[in-house]
């Protein structure tokens, strides 16, 4: 195994323990971003989402792009993680017109860029769509597809990303 792919699992895994944790204590967020909120209110740890976010961003990027090498779109698996520290950067998208600008168009340039490289990059196009399928079906077992139709959102955004990845790194 690759130090590159020990990398992305290792983000991979970052990232399903803080959903994991955030589940057990909160139930199904509105948003992944909305944990900083549900942190904060909790008991004023705010900021273990942009640890997780930062922690993800730093073991991804380097793995990702060198999986881009050669590519023309290279260029995705810079913004991709790039916007990402953004959104850790500026959590308080409903305290700050300005924070809530920038997390939001981050967080939106972050899921495109995303799937894009998922869909242009690896052979993996389909893990979208299998990861939509799972996805589609939790929010309605939990019948949280109203109010969390965005966390779900983002869960196909990261989950194929991470899926994806990890396939083409190995």
């Amino acid at each position: 195994m690759t130090l590159t792919t020990i990398s992305i699992i290792t983000a991979t895994a970052i990232y399903l323990a803080y959903n994991a944790i955030c589940l057990a204590l909160f139930g199904v967020p509105e948003s992944l971003s909305n944990t900083y909120y549900l942190w904060k209110e909790k008991n004023g740890k705010g900021w273990l989402f942009c640890l997780m976010m930062y922690l993800v961003v730093a073991l991804m990027m380097p793995a990702w792009i060198s999986l881009s090498e050669g590519s023309n779109f290279q260029f995705l698996a810079f913004l991709a993680p790039a916007s990402i520290m953004f959104v850790g950067t500026a959590p308080r998208f409903k305290d700050s017109q300005l924070e809530s600008r920038v997390h939001t168009i981050s967080a939106i340039i972050a899921a495109a860029c995303s799937l894009l490289w998922v869909a242009l990059l690896t052979p993996y196009w389909w893990v979208m769509l299998i990861w939509l399928g799972f996805i589609a079906l939790a929010s309605v077992l939990t019948s949280s597809y109203k109010t969390a139709y965005v966390y779900w959102l983002e869960q196909v955004a990261f989950l194929s990303t991470f899926t994806a990845a990890i396939m083409y790194s190995m």
